[in-house]
């Protein structure tokens, strides 16, 4: 049986009294997010399994982001929930250790996929622009699901990790996320100088009649996709800034010690946050997704009648 020790989570077991009010509002935000991102995520992953026009490379890794924020709302939000409630209600200190790690292991799963499906989904628009017309018979939909499934399996060994040794887990964790970030970062980089390129040669034509119109729309509707994954990692970004805030205020500055327990507590919920907010981007941002959620609507509509 493995000796569960909760030293790092000790400070808010040991201050559950002053933190009640904290928990509780936490929990409230927690459970108000779960059955809209159930529903959301839930209509997303139906309108691309039912509409074979969106079963494409691109729109599977969105798939693939909205399996995991589906797994938030159903597993990982409860898990947290059961966490901050089992402090209110004072259990035992063993089984709050257990909850602990079951949240950590869990919110690192399902963070660590949704992360570096925003990194695949980044370079496969990288590899649109690169290989071209070979793009559609190289980045194919049985080699996209494979590499899903690999991320998937990555990420529950890695956060298995988490029971093992923390420090261990960390030294695989950082170089991973700094090598994503630089990856996102070269991709990125690379899409401008084309996308500049692209702009250059339009407005150096001579001839207007010479310029076709299929390639633009096709840029176009790059550069779309490639914004709306921009989108998607920046909505990440500023979601999980106030949790990073208060991690570093607890662990630099002892004077709002209290204080940053408390922020944390209640920023927390910021980070699940994440499985509300991005099926409505994709609504917004995505027309296909967007006609094809409505035409579904209406064929529902059509039956209930």
């Amino acid at each position: 049986m493995i000796n569960y020790s909760c030293d790092v989570y000790t400070p808010f077991y040991q201050y559950r009294h002053r933190l009640y009010e904290s928990f509780v509002a936490s929990s409230v935000l927690l459970g108000l997010q779960i059955i809209p991102a159930v529903i959301f995520n839930l209509s997303i992953l139906l309108v691309i399994w039912k509409t074979p026009t969106l079963q494409s490379p691109s729109y599977l890794f969105l798939f693939n982001l909205a399996v995991s924020d589906l797994a938030i709302a159903i597993v990982g939000s409860p898990s947290v929930i059961f966490n901050l409630m089992s402090h209110v209600y004072e259990l035992d200190h063993q089984l709050i250790c257990i909850s602990v790690y079951s949240c950590c292991v869990l919110s690192s799963i399902f963070s660590s996929v949704s992360f570096l499906t925003i990194t695949a989904a980044t370079v496969d628009r990288y590899l649109a622009l690169k290989l071209h017309l070979s793009y559609a018979a190289r980045v194919t939909t049985f080699r996209v699901v494979g590499v899903c499934g690999f991320m998937w399996l990555f990420c529950i060994a890695i956060s298995s990790l988490l029971i093992v040794s923390i420090q261990l887990y960390c030294l695989i964790v950082f170089p991973t996320l700094l090598f994503c970030l630089s990856l996102m970062v070269f991709c990125y980089c690379k899409i401008l100088i084309v996308i500049r390129h692209h702009h250059k040669q339009i407005q150096c034509q001579l001839n207007p009649s010479q310029v076709k119109e299929p390639p633009l729309q096709n840029m176009s509707r790059f550069k779309k996709s490639t914004y709306n994954i921009l989108l998607v990692f920046a909505l990440s970004i500023l979601l999980y800034s106030p949790v990073v805030i208060g991690l570093l205020a607890l662990v630099f500055n002892e004077n709002v010690f209290m204080n940053g327990l408390r922020f944390f507590v209640l920023v927390f919920p910021f980070v699940f946050m994440n499985s509300t907010l991005n099926p409505l981007l994709y609504c917004w941002r995505l027309t296909d997704i967007r006609q094809a959620l409505k035409q579904k609507w209406r064929q529902l509509c059509c039956r209930n009648s």
